[in-house]
């Protein structure tokens, strides 16, 4: 799957896109809370910046927290609508967790997923009258819980509320891996890409992206999701592509598994922390690569112990049997296109396995490809077997590594925020 960028500068007929600030925006007008919340705490949903560190975690923020005050000047972010931040350096949100190994109290911010209570952060705390975990400096991006996307899959027929859809399509949203067209320091923020329909084959009514979506089933065709659904943020999504990109039937049949990033691993859906009942991601090259028998809880900070070794992501509960061909087989006339840079300019994507699939058809292996004609009018919309630049074939194994690198800019590159923009459709 691929996805829409606008263009950040002002070209040909098109005016200047506005940037999607990473900073907090001015005080919201309304406050973002569920429906009969009492006054005083909010639920959001927080993981960290760097899509390669950790996974996400549900919290509860009093108003009058640190942490709270905040928060509460969170305003609507401009390309999505909804109360969201991206790449924050946020005040510590401390709770019991357990001891250390000399008996002391050991306390755990699940905000930035690190702990707090050794002798020189408690003789810092004295000094500066702030307490900070040893992860504060992390950045953070969050997410108001009750404005979370749900998206509940339903038989035709049985549409009975405005989230409800009888098909389904989610793909994690990356960074196109060849851009020439939106121009140099091009950053984007990783997303959940989103395709929903009320009817079996009939209009997308949602073809856009979101930070992150709330997955529930009324259908029985994925038993495994509970009732009060699945939340998708985009750290276990990028983990859970690695998975299906080593599970592709195409790359298997093209011998393509040694220019995958990954080897492939087996996935537990159901690893809980037994003390605050949080479901665990294992999120990083480490840690989603490789089985182990103890995880650490991202929301209470407790071990949570596993005797056989496990890698955990709650996205495995989408697991499915699937069939994945290249385009050139479902449709033939886009077998390969030959493109002259000095006539197009380009954003391509290896097409990418969906996380969540409803369809009875077969997914798309391939290239995406975007071409923009000297007006900056996009005239190229399509995926292709084989894509040619200049007379060059291109790698669609070097695109899936490029595509990576584009979008895991946030560690090495934090000072890029200000520039980056949110992933948007057409």
């Amino acid at each position: 799957m691929a996805l829409v960028f606008r263009r950040p500068a002002q070209s040909a007929g098109r005016p200047a896109q506005k940037r999607s600030s990473p900073s907090l925006a001015c005080p919201a007008k309304r406050e973002c809370r569920t429906p009969g919340q009492a006054a005083g705490g909010v639920k959001y949903e927080f993981w960290p910046s760097d899509l390669k560190r950790a996974g996400h975690t549900s919290v509860e923020v009093e108003d009058h927290e640190p942490l709270g005050r905040h928060l509460a000047k969170l305003g609507p972010n401009e390309a999505c609508g909804i109360h969201l931040a991206r790449m924050q350096k946020l005040p510590c949100k401390l709770i019991p967790s357990s001891k250390f190994r000399n008996g002391a109290d050991r306390w755990w911010c699940p905000i930035h997923q690190g702990s707090y209570g050794k002798k020189a952060q408690l003789e810092q705390a004295k000094k500066t009258g702030v307490k900070c975990c040893d992860q504060s400096a992390a950045l953070v991006d969050c997410v108001c819980s009750s404005e979370v996307k749900n998206l509940r899959l339903v038989e035709p027929g049985e549409l009975g509320h405005a989230d409800d859809y009888c098909e389904l399509g989610l793909w994690i949203g990356l960074a196109p891996a060849l851009d020439t067209y939106s121009g140099q320091d091009s950053y984007f923020f990783a997303g959940i890409h989103v395709q929903a329909r009320k009817e079996l084959g009939g209009k997308k009514v949602i073809d856009k992206n979101y930070p992150a979506v709330r997955i529930k089933d009324a259908t029985g065709r994925f038993p495994n999701i509970p009732a009060g659904g699945i939340l998708v943020t985009t750290p276990a999504a990028l983990e859970y592509l690695y998975y299906m990109e080593n599970r592709c039937p195409v790359n298997a049949q093209f011998r393509l598994a040694p220019s995958l990033p990954r080897s492939t691993v087996q996935l537990k859906d159901i690893v809980r922390c037994k003390h605050c009942s949080a479901l665990h991601e294992d999120i990083g090259d480490r840690f989603g690569q490789q089985s182990h028998k103890k995880h650490l809880c991202g929301s209470c900070g407790r071990d949570i112990c596993d005797r056989a070794g496990s890698i955990g992501n709650p996205l495995q509960v989408f697991d499915r049997v699937w069939s994945r061909k290249s385009v050139d087989q479902i449709d033939p006339q886009n077998k390969e296109i030959r493109i002259d840079s000095a006539v197009h300019r380009l954003m391509c994507w290896p097409s990418t396995p969906a996380l969540f699939w409803s369809r009875g058809a077969p997914e798309v292996w391939g290239i995406h490809v975007h071409g923009y004609d000297e007006r900056g009018d996009r005239v190229i919309d399509d995926t292709y077997g084989s894509v040619y630049v200049d007379g060059k074939k291109l790698s669609r194994a070097e695109l899936f590594l490029s595509m990576l690198r584009n979008s895991c800019w946030m560690e090495d590159k934090p000072g890029m925020a200000p520039m980056a923009r949110e992933l948007e459709d057409d």
